[in-house]
């Protein structure tokens, strides 16, 4: 199996670039420089654990202003932190944000909710088999909507909205609203 840097470098010699693309230098060439130029002083236990905590990584959101709000001031109108804003009322929106509700629809009387899943982004690792067997890629919905629309658990089923369609297994589950 190729790597990515394998791939990139041959496209890079069809396009008669190769050399200048490389460097000369192979996959583990480049680790060893990147690791060289890093922060990173244990590269054997970084190679090992695959974790560097930068010194960066210890900070918190917003501290000088928690510290000091005073000598830190936010880029708020008040210099703090707003839970109602003038400047967002004169947009048209009421001064302290809601919830807004899309109109029902009877052609389309379901909504998709996608939250973010634990192992992948989008798409990303959907096509690595560790990562399918631990998060199934289904369509959940509450038993009495399934019930009313003739679904069981473990069945494809069409889903359809302006965008497109795409089908899916369901899982029929309580851990999910109903409609």
């Amino acid at each position: 199996m190729r790597d990515d840097y394998d791939i990139f470098c041959a496209l890079a010699d069809r396009l008669g670039f190769g050399d200048a693309f490389s460097e000369d230098k192979d996959e583990a060439a480049w680790l060893h420089s990147f690791l060289a130029a890093s922060e990173i002083t244990d590269v054997d236990r970084f190679k090992t654990t695959g974790i560097y905590w930068g010194c960066d990584q210890e900070r918190v959101g917003l501290a000088d202003f928690v510290a000091d709000p005073q000598a830190y001031p936010l880029s708020t109108p008040s210099g703090k932190v707003e839970l109602a804003s003038a400047a967002y009322a004169q947009t048209g929106y009421p001064a302290v944000p809601t919830a807004r509700i899309m109109c029902p629809d009877e052609q389309y009387p379901l909504r998709l909710i996608t939250p973010k899943a634990r192992y992948r982004i989008h798409s990303q690792n959907s096509n690595l088999p560790w990562f399918r067997e631990r998060e199934a890629q289904v369509l959940w919905i509450h038993p009495h909507d399934a019930h009313s629309r003739g679904i069981r658990d473990g069945h494809d089923v069409l889903l359809t909205s302006p965008q497109g369609r795409v089908t899916i297994a369901a899982r029929v589950t309580e851990d999910i609203m109903p409609a």
